[in-house]
């Protein structure tokens, strides 16, 4: 099952993953997906800006042969965003539910 939504990501640099690029992303923690899972965007706006840099994407989540990942097409457009704006878009979309004893 696949499905879109945006998500906050960030770039790191690639140190010993098995892939030939430079520049990798994935999404920050607390989005309810896992911080490993890499998203397939740009290489333009991956390279495009300094390593570390968080960006609001709007991807799709995406399960093939049991490996999920976050994939978004290279000509959608994405949001620059400080830390600030981000820590303020998960808290606002992913707040976590206060957790309950009993059923209700």
């Amino acid at each position: 099952m696949s499905y879109y939504r945006y998500f906050i990501i960030e770039t790191y640099e690639n140190q010993g993953e098995p892939s030939s690029k430079k520049i990798r992303a994935r999404p920050l923690a607390g989005q309810g997906v896992p911080e490993q899972l890499n998203l397939s965007c740009s290489a333009g706006m991956r390279e495009a800006h300094p390593s570390g840099t968080l960006f609001k994407v709007d991807c799709q989540v995406i399960n093939r042969e049991g490996t999920p990942f976050l994939y978004r097409h290279p000509s959608w457009p994405y949001e620059v965003v400080i830390r600030e704006q981000a820590n303020e878009f998960i808290e606002q979309n992913f707040a976590k539910q206060v957790q309950r004893t009993k059923r209700v």
